[in-house]
């Protein structure tokens, strides 16, 4: 591990592995502490070519959850690293659903991230009513 300040002779290589041993023990107690060292807390991820018949043997011991993706890679592939297009309709579900695909998208393959569908108010004509009444 080189540190920066090594071009700067701020300290010497040993004093500088003691800084580096601090940080990863650091490091370590923090994960400790936000229950990432708790496997109830983690959960395992399998996925294949196609849907997973049975979870593999090595994943039945293991305490947290166990996710499996249905569908597969293909299934990956489809909802994450294709495009997504844009929403038919404007309600709200179908709005919060594309603009996670399109993030998705974008962070898994490095495109730009969409820009956000725009809702714009319809008007809508009505005819008036005629004076009088009963």
């Amino acid at each position: 591990m080189t540190l920066p300040l090594y071009m700067f002779d701020a300290f010497s290589r040993p004093v500088g592995m003691v800084i580096a041993t601090l940080i990863g023990f650091a490091f370590g107690f923090v994960l400790e502490r936000s229950a990432f060292g708790r496997a109830p807390v983690l959960a395992a991820q399998f996925y294949g070519a196609s849907d997973l018949e049975r979870v593999p043997s090595s994943a039945e011991s293991f305490e947290g959850s166990v996710v499996t993706l249905r569908g597969g890679f293909a299934a990956f592939e489809a909802q994450v690293l294709t495009e997504p297009a844009p929403p038919t309709s404007a309600t709200p579900g179908a709005l919060a659903h594309y603009s996670l695909r399109s993030a998705l998208h974008a962070h898994f393959t490095g495109a730009a991230l969409a820009a956000p569908v725009e809702i714009k108010p319809v008007k809508v004509k009505r005819a008036r009513k005629k004076e009088g009444g009963c």
